[in-house]
């Protein structure tokens, strides 16, 4: 038994956007895509599901690049036998010594924030 794929025009209108993003990406519209299209409402949920887990979308790896760029953390990848490999990070020397500024700076900004705040609000 062979099915067949599901015109574009035939799609659910809330997939468009789905499909104009693949085309964007990949320069087409991928057949498997088309396929699942036949039942929206799973096709939707399980795009969400991968999106939610798809550690390229991730908003804390952006952050770790700029780290890494910046010679605060190296990172390595290690094969995983449970999925894709993995990026572990590691805090440098000189992220050390960065992280230790940075928190002496905070204690400053702090205990100005303290002083700055007494007696307000006691009126």
């Amino acid at each position: 038994m062979r099915i067949s794929e599901q015109k574009l025009s035939e799609t659910a209108w809330y997939l468009r956007p789905f499909f104009w993003n693949q085309r964007r990406k990949y320069g087409q519209v991928l057949k498997p895509a088309l396929l699942w299209a036949r039942v929206p409402k799973l096709f939707m949920t399980i795009a969400i599901l991968y999106g939610v887990l798809d550690r390229k979308s991730s908003p804390v790896d952006p952050v770790l690049r700029s780290l890494e760029n910046s010679q605060l953390l190296e990172s390595q990848v290690e094969p995983s036998t449970t999925g894709p490999p993995r990026r572990y990070y590691e805090i440098t020397d000189r992220g050390r010594e960065t992280l230790l500024e940075w928190i002496e700076i905070w204690g400053k900004i702090r205990d100005f924030v303290e002083v700055s705040l007494e007696g307000v609000g006691n009126d």
